[in-house]
């Protein structure tokens, strides 16, 4: 990405899931490794096959190694101090989080999504600066609208797990 702040490409909408198939691929890449799913198609895991330096190990290809069971998308994504690139308002994060999550319920294709590696892994939230409950209102709405409903009639959210940042000092912020 031209910038480490901007996680969708520049020119790709923000609010939209396909923007960020780069993110669900290596969502989906680190769960089908470090998750607890040993029966991922072995040709989906990527791993770099050449030798980094001299004497270096060939990487080889590892699945299923139930080492890491919770997985957070980026951090601080409304950090509203780091201006326009910096920042994700709450429907452009929730179209991240759908493509991280579960390749936006598939649509993204084979290889994208942590769920479609590991439905056990439990995505969280990034952590969020501002603990705002209408962030995480404006993502629940964005899902009503672009996910649906799920077979029990629940919102089709995507995320496992809500992480809000404690800075006793935030009131000093505004």
């Amino acid at each position: 990405f031209p910038s480490h702040d901007r996680q969708a490409p520049w020119g790709m909408p923000r609010d939209q899931p396909e923007s960020y198939r780069a993110m669900a691929a290596m969502g989906f890449q680190f769960a089908a490794r470090y998750g607890a799913n040993p029966h991922v198609q072995l040709q989906q895991v990527q791993v770099y096959p050449k030798p980094r330096w001299p004497q270096d190990p060939t990487n080889i290809t590892r699945r299923g190694l139930n080492l890491v069971h919770f997985l957070e998308c980026g951090n601080e994504y409304d950090k509203w101090w780091k201006g326009a690139n910096g920042y994700m308002n709450c429907y452009e994060y929730a179209a991240l989080l759908s493509a991280f999550y579960d390749g936006h319920r598939g649509t993204l294709g084979p290889g994208t999504g942590v769920k479609n590696a590991d439905s056990t892994m439990q995505v969280v939230i990034g952590g969020l600066a501002k603990p705002d409950p209408s962030y995480i209102r404006g993502m629940f709405e964005w899902c009503r609208q672009h996910r649906g409903y799920r077979n029990d009639g629940t919102v089709d959210i995507c995320w496992d797990i809500i992480n809000f940042h404690y800075y006793p000092s935030y009131r000093d912020w505004e």
